[in-house]
């Protein structure tokens, strides 16, 4: 992969990432609980930007004819997705752990209202408030979630590479 082409993707993948920010406090600042895990207007928002830019950024880059240019596309979408969400998972991290302590709290108590729905659920809230602030909110659970994360974003950064290739 050419020097350039790297540079692009990591340069690209910073501007997604801010621009996800920017998403990410727009909602924050309007209400707290839409940045929550659920569907909702946020995480749709969230995902269209962040499959949508990959596509637009390698149809506006000039590769230069090589012959490996699946692998420039792939690697440039993958480097460019993978900037973006490592943005994103440090900020989160801060933003629940530093910014906003009663996030977490926030966070919490909408999983545990629907623990206790279930009728399955023999946890109360402080033993849940210390598991998600132990294993979900700690620097290793961000990073581990940053991991799984990728993995989607492998397969489709290989579709995109995919279609660029006949497209172009």
């Amino acid at each position: 992969m050419q020097k350039r082409i790297k540079k692009y993707a990591f340069s690209q993948g910073a501007y997604l990432g801010l621009f996800l920010l920017l998403i990410m406090n727009i909602f924050y600042f309007h209400n707290s609980e839409s940045i929550m895990s659920g569907f909702n207007t946020y995480s749709i928002l969230f995902m269209l930007v962040l499959l949508i830019y990959p596509i637009i950024s390698i149809y506006t880059f000039n590769f230069s004819t090589t012959k490996n240019i699946f692998k420039d596309y792939f690697s440039t979408s993958f480097i460019i997705m993978l900037t973006a969400l490592l943005i994103t998972t440090f900020y989160s991290y801060f933003l629940y752990n530093f910014i906003d302590y009663d996030l977490i709290n926030q966070y919490v108590d909408l999983q545990y209202d629907i623990c206790v729905k279930n009728p399955n659920c023999n946890m109360s809230f402080e033993e849940s408030l210390l598991l998600y602030k132990n294993d979900y909110f700690s620097i290793s659970g961000q990073l581990q979630s940053y991991v799984f994360a990728l993995i989607p974003c492998t397969l489709y950064s290989a579709i995109i590479s995919l279609l660029m290739k006949i497209i172009k």
